[in-house]
């Protein structure tokens, strides 16, 4: 290791007897390997990032000489942003989450920031949403820009933040087919949706070709459409939906009567309202994937 003034960097000079180019290939990946292992004995953000990426070993033990709690509760948050403002957004999580002592927050890929958040006993959806509403507030207000932050499970362990971080990816994944405009998507929330997602495409086709022949979906106007989704967001609730359309109880009335007229389902009753909720949800995965292009 040599110093040159505030630069402290390793350098590595090799002289080899054999024009091999092997040689010199073999020795660089494994120079490469002993930094990395370096790495995660000094450097708590890069041993974070490489539990969550599981390319690491040993996570307890590395974790004791890093001084890191190994049973500690934990959870992944994954926050897309423009790649060109990543580190403004890091500033901003740290002044809004805050980022306390036990937290951490890494860049993980272009445009993909991760924070992991301790948290002293296992975190309500709420608390884990409003922490979400913070970050998203924060970085809209001061970047003009909405991120995108997918909320993982909670893990006990440290071995288990990885599978609190492939959550919250898929929470993305599954939020970006079923949006909504917060661009928040927990994961433990998303329960009907993933259900969703993890069906077969051909079954998928064959469900809403049940409930809905011909797809009616189609025939269905926005003014329907966006009255039965506030009515089913208000749990088949009329007066409160009504309240919220800004219409007249009996004008909702009258439009779930249309709707009816179309599909023979009354979403005034819960199991019509279910079979309807699914159809919905199923028509917009197959809208977004390869094997629904020809919905």
């Amino acid at each position: 290791k040599t110093e040159l003034g505030f630069d402290k960097t390793d350098k590595y000079i090799l002289f080899s007897k054999q024009e091999d180019s092997k040689i010199l290939e073999v020795v660089k990946h494994s120079l490469a390997a002993f930094k990395t292992v370096n790495r995660e004995f000094d450097d708590e953000e890069f041993f974070f990032q490489q539990v969550v990426n599981e390319k690491i070993e040993n996570i307890s033990w590395k974790a004791q000489c890093l001084g890191i709690s190994d049973e500690e509760t934990r959870v992944v948050f994954v926050i897309n942003v423009a790649s060109k403002n990543m580190q403004d957004a890091k500033d901003i999580i740290t002044e809004v989450a805050p980022v306390r002592e036990g937290d951490y927050l890494f860049t993980n890929a272009a445009n993909e920031l991760v924070f992991i958040r301790r948290c002293k006993s296992e975190p309500s959806n709420t608390k884990l949403m409003n922490i979400a509403m913070q970050i998203s507030t924060g970085i809209t207000e001061s970047l003009f820009e909405q991120p995108s932050i997918g909320i993982g499970g909670v893990s006990e362990k440290l071995a288990d933040l990885s599978k609190s971080y492939k959550a919250a990816i898929s929470a993305l994944d599954v939020g970006y087919i079923f949006e909504n405009r917060n661009k928040i998507y927990a994961h433990m929330s998303l329960g009907v949706s993933r259900l969703v997602t993890s069906v077969p495409i051909e079954k998928c086709k064959a469900f809403l070709n049940e409930v809905l022949k011909e797809d009616i979906l189609r025939e269905i106007d926005n003014e329907t459409m966006n009255t039965v989704q506030r009515f089913l967001d208000c749990d088949l609730n009329i007066s409160l939906a009504a309240r919220e359309l800004y219409i007249h109880r009996n004008t909702l009335v009258f439009r779930l009567d249309k709707l009816k007229s179309l599909t023979g389902l009354d979403v005034r009753k819960f199991e019509d309202a279910m079979l309807l909720k699914m159809a919905m949800l199923i028509h917009r995965y197959l809208r977004t994937s390869r094997g629904g292009n020809s919905l």
